[in-house]
């Protein structure tokens, strides 16, 4: 059981610290989405060449395809591309779906295959029935295009070089660094709130001077107080220096204020939930597998 609870903490860590470019995100490569018009064919093969973005594995294309009526079957291949710049005939990887009369982005997925960065390739696909298919016809996608083959050559769609396919082509493609968190920028601290002002604390009554012209030596003077502070009669008649000292009044702040203020800087949530995911299991990894390591050295010194 232990050794189980160790391979587990194991995987865990070493999960943790994969670092970010080992994990993959499925992103769009080579695309052309301009869709401005429509061809029809049926039995005949068609090609859109492009050249691959990036070195990786392939999984998927997206082409602009749908019948007139009712469904076919689309056969497709990825093949490689000869010196003239057409599909050299072997298939690198295959795949068929079954496509219906809703004009839109169809999508063919296949096993990861893997294409290198600037090496030409060709998606080359056909129907039995008739099926249309969108394109352009400005060269909006210069690094390929649309090829058809009526008999054994391939030949520039319509005879015109400068059209394309509506085309997208996936890729597994390693998490960019930037979404690491010691690569992510801080974000940008809201202004604190600005504390309500203290209220203004009222002046003390400052009794009135006593005069002592009229006192015969070693009395004690009585103070005169203000008429808003005239004493009680329980109250005894203040001697001593107290009787000329003036009243603290200590402010009491306003509700809501404050010195850490009413705001502080927003919280940073832009972090990947990957990211965090990742670092969260590599702790915990880490802390069983120290747990389980210092059990099992108490079990072989007993």
């Amino acid at each position: 059981m232990k050794r189980r609870g160790l391979a587990f903490c194991a995987g865990l860590l070493l999960l943790g610290l994969l670092p970010g470019s080992a994990l993959a995100l499925a992103t769009v490569d080579q695309k052309n989405e301009t869709a401005n018009h429509d061809t029809t064919w049926s039995g005949i093969w068609l090609a859109q060449t492009f050249k691959a973005g990036h070195t990786g594995s392939m999984t998927g294309v997206d082409l602009r395809l749908f019948t007139s009526s009712g469904t076919t079957v689309i056969a497709l291949d990825i093949q490689r591309v000869d010196g003239s710049g057409h599909p050299d005939g072997t298939t690198v990887v295959g795949t068929s779906l079954v496509v219906g009369t809703t004009d839109n982005w169809v999508h063919f997925t296949f096993q990861p295959t893997s294409v290198t960065a600037g090496q030409r390739y060709a998606i080359v696909f056909h129907a039995a029935l008739s099926c249309h298919v969108r394109y352009s016809d400005a060269n909006a996608y210069p690094d390929g295009q649309a090829l058809y083959r009526p008999s054994s050559d391939w030949l520039p769609s319509q005879l015109d070089p400068n059209r394309d396919f509506a085309f997208r082509t996936w890729m597994n493609l390693p998490l960019p660094m930037t979404l690491l968190p010691s690569a992510t920028p801080p974000a940008t601290p809201t202004a604190a709130a600005t504390p309500t002002p203290a209220a203004t604390p009222t002046a003390a009554a400052t009794p009135a001077p006593v005069s002592t012209s009229s006192l015969a030596p070693g009395s004690t003077p009585t103070p005169t107080l203000a008429p808003s502070e005239s004493p009680t009669a329980s109250e005894p008649p203040a001697t001593g220096p107290s009787a000329t000292e003036t009243s603290v009044v200590t402010a009491v702040p306003a509700p809501g204020s404050g010195s850490s203020g009413g705001g502080g800087g927003s919280s940073d949530l832009t972090l990947p939930i990957v990211a965090a995911a990742i670092a969260v299991m590599a702790g915990l990894a880490a802390g069983l597998l120290l747990v389980l390591l210092r059990r099992r050295r108490r079990a072989a010194g007993e």
